[in-house]
């Protein structure tokens, strides 16, 4: 019986939850049509780079995944020369660059994973809070992507981010939430990412496979 019921469980979460996809290459309108029939129901995509240029291949996905019916949230990529600008002039171009070209997102995601961070945890504990600012003063909602790991040495002990959707990497290819376990002042993730750098379908290659309550 016991089994029987685990079972069940795994067949409920699996009902309740929904795919998705991240991936920085072109996209077409037709090839969304088909990921979504093949399950995926939301996409997230680049749309600032850690170079400090616009994504526009992110943001013209974005529309075409709008087009053929699935959900679309971006994310940005923090650059941290000199010429980028600070935390809250990324957030304001990534918007602005969302806005002109008529894409249309529900969050925007602050990509905080280990690149070229400062060994500075205060420096960037306040280049996190101005990106997180910049969006509310936006009327953007934001969340947070990142891996307990990474959040740790980029920020120490920080729960500053907290109060935002969580977007958790975690690749081990399994479609729940199981394996969490509380990091930053978070208690529970929003999405998580399961696996990354994969084979798609529907003529889309290269994919990171995500998983959404």
């Amino acid at each position: 019986m016991k089994s029987a019921l685990l079972v069940f469980a795994s067949l409920v979460c699996s009902v309740n939850g929904r795919l998705g996809l991240d991936a920085i290459l072109p996209i077409t309108t037709p090839m969304f049509e088909c990921l979504k029939n093949s399950s995926y129901e939301f996409y997230v995509a680049r749309v600032f780079r850690s170079n400090g240029l616009i994504d526009n291949t992110g943001i013209a996905n974005i529309i075409n995944a709008r087009l053929a019916g699935l959900d679309a949230d971006a994310y940005l990529f923090p650059c941290f020369s000199a010429s980028c600008g600070n935390g809250t002039d990324q957030v304001t171009k990534s918007v602005n660059a969302i806005r002109s070209a008529g894409a249309q997102i529900d969050t925007l995601w602050l990509d905080i994973e280990r690149f070229a961070w400062s060994n500075d945890t205060a420096s960037n504990r306040a280049f996190i809070k101005d990106m997180i600012v910049a969006a509310d003063e936006l009327g953007v909602a934001a969340g947070i992507y990142t891996y307990p790991p990474f959040w740790a040495q980029i920020v120490g002990d920080w729960i500053g981010g907290s109060h935002l959707p969580l977007w958790w990497l975690y690749w081990d290819h399994l479609e729940n939430m199981d394996a969490f376990v509380p990091f930053g002042g978070w208690t529970a993730p929003t999405i998580k990412q399961i696996s990354g750098d994969v084979a798609g379908t529907c003529g889309v290659s290269n994919i990171d496979k995500n998983y959404m309550l």
